[in-house]
């Protein structure tokens, strides 16, 4: 076990400097995951400040054995950006489901990547660095949007925030009010919503159409993935 900050590992330096600004191959290389251009595409404007991201897919994250595309994106923050702070909103009542496909994302870490399990401590509701204090602010964290009680999701600021927000077309439109005031009130922030392709509701139906045009003025970019029922899901972890 580690008794010190990831960042004074010798391995670290090397480790920020591949990945830090490609995200599609810590997907890769570090999780273990097949990565369409579709889903390049997706990564690489979520590597962009304040970025507005959009993802549709054929998949439902809360099934076993189903790896969502946002998950890969929690753990490049927390690995690669140890101060940043990084939000995982679910649906009411999907809330440890999701903390535990997440977390079931460390088994494929594997071969040269594989030191950086020394330095995870995850738990039924946060994924963060040991030697970091629970109260430091940063690490990941899981929040269920409930309708009922919107304000559990504001005052989650910081210098480095992102919001995942899981299921989206499934929460209330209140609850993106709430994640969209808060950022700005911090000086903005990311946020990246996933859900089915065939569940295209509310707001998140709005970011996958009007709000993703060009001629809206909106800064969200949407992409579709796994476009089609018969072709070999992008999202699946290699087999080692």
């Amino acid at each position: 076990m580690s008794q010190r900050l990831i960042q004074d590992d010798e391995r670290w330096p090397a480790f920020v400097r591949r990945y830090a600004n490609d995200l599609a191959a810590f997907a890769r290389e570090v999780c273990g995951m097949e990565v369409d251009e579709q889903l390049a595409r997706a990564f690489e404007n979520v590597q962009m400040p304040d970025c507005r991201v959009s993802m549709a897919s054929d998949l439902n994250s809360m099934q076993p054995g189903v790896i969502s595309p946002l998950a890969p994106i929690a753990f490049w923050r927390l690995l690669c950006r140890p101060e940043s702070l990084t939000m995982v909103a679910a649906p009411f009542g999907d809330m440890l489901r999701c903390c535990e496909r997440y977390s079931g994302l460390v088994k494929s870490f594997v071969g040269a990547n594989s030191w950086a399990l020394e330095y995870l401590r995850l738990s039924s509701s946060t994924m963060m660095l040991k030697q970091q204090g629970q109260f430091s602010g940063a690490g990941v964290r899981f929040m269920a949007a409930s309708e009922h009680y919107p304000e559990r999701m504001a005052g989650f600021c910081g210098r480095d925030v992102m919001w995942l927000m899981e299921d989206a077309s499934a929460m209330a439109a209140v609850s993106f009010q709430v994640v969209r005031e808060g950022l700005n009130l911090c000086g903005d922030g990311g946020m990246v919503l996933h859900s089915g392709r065939g569940l295209r509701k509310g707001f998140f139906r709005e970011t996958q159409t009007t709000l993703s045009c060009r001629a809206s003025g909106s800064n969200w970019k949407a992409f579709v993935l796994n476009a089609t029922q018969d072709r070999k899901p992008s999202l699946k972890v290699r087999q080692a």
